[in-house]
């Protein structure tokens, strides 16, 4: 257990989330909740929650350019439409 938390807390400090992920579960399996592994689970959420923002950014700015392309053999840009986000997640258009 001690193990894994060191190793925990390295993986945490040195940004490998994925590593402190499973280590973090693997030891609320064996111990339950403990206040330091809390913290860190914070952290790791935190983390997950804004990596999550960017990917989703990333996938509708790439969807956009290839969309402005295919439409911009018809003088049209997506550039023309709004998108706003409903409360579920997705879009509207």
């Amino acid at each position: 257990m001690k193990a894994l938390i060191n190793r925990l807390k390295c993986n945490s400090k040195l940004e490998n989330f994925d590593e402190a992920f499973s280590d973090m579960k693997k030891i609320e399996e064996m111990a339950g909740p403990i206040p330091m592994v809390l913290e860190i689970r914070k952290k790791l959420d935190e983390h997950y929650k804004g990596q999550t923002e960017k990917k989703k950014d990333e996938v509708l700015g790439n969807l956009k350019d290839l969309g402005n392309k295919l439409l911009g053999n018809f003088g049209i840009s997506l550039d023309n439409f709004k998108m706003e986000k409903n409360a579920n997640g997705s879009y509207n258009i």
